[in-house]
């Protein structure tokens, strides 16, 4: 039997973890996500780590735990293009100089100079 990844995008308000067992991978659109993101900061600005955080509380297992490639997609999903660099003002000294906050009463991300 061949199995293939099937990937969806919804706006029904399911948790992606709940369908690891089966062959398709349902994603929410990136309205959802900002919206959840914005219930659990309030009206804030935050960094890149508390965005992968409340992906992880809001989506994950028991919002405990989130398979890597399921959040690199949600990731994708809510930042488009930006993800990369957005991860690189944290991670990568080349970007030391620059600074990524999400805005969650928007849902946009922003690069500043420190």
């Amino acid at each position: 039997m061949d199995k293939t990844n099937d990937t969806k995008l919804t706006d029904e308000p399911v948790h992606v973890n709940e369908y690891r067992d089966n062959i398709t991978t349902v994603y929410l659109s990136s309205e959802i996500y900002k919206k959840k993101l914005l219930e659990l900061y309030g009206n804030t600005s935050i960094s890149i780590l508390e965005v992968i955080e409340g992906i992880i509380i809001g989506f994950g297992k028991d919002g405990r735990s989130l398979l890597e490639e399921e959040l690199d997609k949600i990731l994708s999903i809510i930042l488009g293009d930006g993800k990369n660099i957005a991860i690189a003002c944290d991670t990568d000294p080349v970007f030391s100089k620059l600074k990524f906050e999400y805005r969650t009463s928007d849902g946009e991300g922003i690069i500043s100079i420190k």
